[in-house]
């Protein structure tokens, strides 16, 4: 980034400039899984239809290159709403090749209204050329699959017409878990990720192995009941109930549980209840912002 008494570098004359997201770089220790030295890496953005970057590292001069192929995502104002109207944006870091970050954009789709079950979710890399096109996301995005040993994305867990894990590039899925009706992440450390999923009228805590990319066939515990699939106030304040159980649940399991204590360092209920995955809360109630 320059310094405060630089004059402003012009990157996009363009009116229409949407979904700005940064991509970071640091220091990744394999043992926590935290990163140190947090800085800018680059900027992507949309505007005119297609997606573009910039370097924002210190000392750089910043320059506009197109990223991917993709040149029809639409106006970001909604008073033009059309099937490929800019929804949201988000960016999920790879800590060992910040270039292989991953850049999301999520389109309206048919009903050109966002947040409805037609949207559609696109991906692509920081560094694809303009050859490379973007791809589509084949499902729910679960959770980013990272190698403990240095923090590069390896895949992702998706929960689509199946539970899968894919590549890096979602392609090459990998059923994981048949006849899972929803899925989030709980916690997790570098050496493996706790999966709360849904199936069968039942919500089931399991471990996944993000270097072996496998789930553990044992459960830690279950909650019967399931989680409704209603909609609205109602439902979201039932599924936070659920949220609160599991955090109990959760620290609970560590008076009990040598299983996990011999798996990967999860020895205290309090790494269980508050420590973050590396680049997701302990229960999935975020928000992201939405594209002005």
């Amino acid at each position: 980034m320059s310094s405060p008494a630089a004059a402003p570098v012009t990157l996009d004359q363009t009116s229409n400039v949407g979904g700005l997201r940064l991509i970071q770089r640091g220091t990744y220790d394999p043992a926590s899984g935290a990163v140190s030295g947090v800085e800018p890496y680059a900027a992507i953005w949309i505007a005119g239809g297609k997606i573009w970057r910039a370097s924002a590292t210190a000392g750089g001069t910043p320059s506009s290159a197109q990223v991917s192929s993709e040149a029809n995502v639409g106006d970001p104002s909604p008073l033009n709403p059309t099937p490929f109207h800019l929804c949201d944006t988000a960016v999920v870091n790879d800590w060992a090749n910040p270039g292989d970050s991953r850049f999301f954009y999520t389109l309206a789709g048919s009903d050109k209204q966002c947040g409805g079950s037609d949207d559609v979710e696109k991906s692509t890399r920081l560094t694809a050329p303009a050859s490379e096109a973007p791809v589509t996301v084949p499902g729910k995005r679960v959770a980013a699959i990272q190698t403990p040993a240095t923090g590069a994305l390896s895949g992702w867990l998706v929960l689509g017409t199946s539970f899968v894990r894919t590549d890096p590039s979602f392609a090459n899925p990998v059923v994981v878990l048949a006849g899972v009706g929803a899925a989030a992440l709980v916690a997790g450390t570098p050496s493996q990720m706790l999966l709360r999923v849904h199936s069968s009228g039942t919500v089931r805590v399991q471990r996944f192995d993000p270097a072996a990319g496998t789930l553990d066939s044992t459960d830690l515990f279950t909650l019967p009941g399931g989680i409704s699939a209603t909609t609205g106030a109602t439902g979201a304040g039932r599924e936070q109930r659920v949220h609160d159980r599991l955090r109990r649940r959760l620290r609970r399991l560590a008076l009990q549980a040598a299983t996990l204590r011999d798996a990967g360092g999860l020895s205290r209920a309090d790494d269980l209840g508050s420590r973050p995955h590396r680049d997701q809360p302990p229960l999935p109630r975020t928000t992201r912002s939405r594209s002005r």
